[in-house]
């Protein structure tokens, strides 16, 4: 899948929280849905390594990668 489905389902624009139940589920098979919500938790609540979030999200990504 391109990059841009990805942005659109993975929440770029709106948080994955706020879709319906089946894009939900396909969002969190998307790589791009970890690294926004890793993002969020940096950019927006100042987190590091040391959140529970951001360390999960890193995980799946590196598994990906």
């Amino acid at each position: 899948m391109g990059v841009g489905p990805q942005g659109l389902i993975g929440g770029v624009s709106f948080p994955v929280a706020q879709r319906p139940d089946a894009l939900n589920a396909i969002a969190h098979a998307l790589p791009l849905t970890y690294a926004i919500e890793g993002l969020r938790e940096v950019m927006l609540k100042g987190a590091d390594l040391s959140s529970r979030t951001v360390q999960i999200d890193v995980a799946v990504l590196a598994g990906i990668a």
